[in-house]
């Protein structure tokens, strides 16, 4: 757990600085509570997820979907290093991150893309997100 907080922390400090604005400026929305949601949501923090439909890990990534892209951005090698949490966390705030822009900042379409239409799925997450505040207070 201690690896993924440090994960999610560098997470947020590196898309803050590859945004083409300052970091003091640019206020990334895919934060870490909303990733522990995502987490909690997708797989309830097991690494090794597979879903049905062959999403993996702990953000439940569809490597036949993503794998290219984040091989070319160098996040992943291999199919199997979606199982390595700190990389499956850097893929899945990436799809985030990049919903998120498309959707020019509605993260309600942002979570509709990031799960393929799944009914609800803004709610639990919004739920989740919530329930990791309340932790964390």
């Amino acid at each position: 757990m201690c690896k993924i907080l440090i994960t999610l922390a560098f997470i947020g400090i590196f898309w803050a600085t590859t945004a083409h604005t300052p970091a003091h400026v640019h206020v990334n929305p895919i934060n870490n509570q909303l990733i522990q949601a995502v987490i909690q949501v997708e797989s309830r923090g097991n690494p090794k997820a597979i879903s049905k439909k062959g999403s993996l890990g702990l953000m439940q990534i569809r490597f036949s979907v993503w794998g290219k892209e984040l091989k070319k951005v160098g996040i992943i090698k291999t199919r199997q290093d979606l199982f390595c949490p700190e990389k499956n966390v850097l893929a899945g705030t990436y799809i985030l991150t990049k919903y998120h822009r498309a959707s020019k900042g509605n993260m309600r379409k942002t979570l509709k893309k990031y799960s393929g239409n799944a009914k609800g799925y803004h709610n639990k997450i919004m739920e989740a997100t919530w329930k990791t505040e309340e932790r964390t207070e």
